[in-house]
């Protein structure tokens, strides 16, 4: 199936609610800067007031990325019929991803991001429509392909680990519960694997040795390498 892009969703008049949602969220932008009570805080529980306080971008070798998706203004922006903060995170993961690796400059607006987002509501939602399962992480390469990205799928969780040290970054997908699956990207850097939206409330960039350390025994979708 071709991948829709964001000009075909825009140019078209059958994609509604995705162009609706898209429109909104953007109004309503990434939250920058932090409310100085809720400066000390590095985890926030979703749906709380203290996480509405916090600034959801992280400055990473110098690239601005996203992360804390439970904070910030994410909750008040829509993914379909979901909230953004409940399913976004294979969105935010391959933002940062591209981002990260040179293939979109870094915005001020966080503009790219929301492109993507808008893209994967229309192509690749997750089990049922609506949103509320978020995206499809099996057709993340499809949305690789169509920016002309270099990549390769990996399903192996210690192979993933060795090719991560020659790859630019890579985008993690792993099963949680029956259904559930959470995304985050992550590189190599002096010996560990950091990662960035590892953990939807968490205010901070996880640390580990290894991709299998930081999945705390979880089972691994698909690593997505890209070069």
């Amino acid at each position: 199936m071709k991948w829709i892009t964001i000009s075909e969703i825009l140019s078209e008049n059958k994609f509604k609610t995705a162009v609706k949602n898209y429109r909104n969220n953007r109004s309503i932008g990434i939250k920058k800067l932090d409310d100085p009570e809720a400066e000390s805080t590095d985890t926030v529980t979703k749906n709380s007031e203290d996480a509405a306080r916090h600034s959801t971008v992280t400055e990473v070798s110098g690239k601005k990325l996203l992360y804390c998706q439970h904070g910030g203004n994410f909750p008040k922006m829509r993914f379909a019929r979901a909230k953004m903060s409940n399913v976004i995170c294979e969105a935010i993961a391959i933002y940062n991803a591209l981002k990260f690796s040179g293939y979109i400059d870094d915005d001020e607006d966080f503009e790219e991001f929301f492109k993507i987002s808008c893209e994967f509501e229309v192509n690749a939602q997750y089990i049922i429509t609506g949103g509320h399962w978020g995206t499809d992480y099996k057709r993340l390469g499809e949305f690789l392909n169509s920016r002309s990205i270099p990549f390769k799928i990996i399903t192996d969780t210690e192979k993933a680990d060795a090719m991560l040290k020659n790859a630019k970054c890579a985008v993690i997908s792993y099963k949680f519960y029956l259904f559930g699956v959470h995304t985050f990207m992550c590189f190599y850097d002096s010996g560990k694997v950091i990662s960035v939206n590892r953990g939807s409330g968490c205010l901070y960039l996880w640390k580990n040795n290894s991709i299998k350390e930081c999945l705390q025994g979880q089972k691994l979708a698909a690593a997505y390498l890209i070069y």
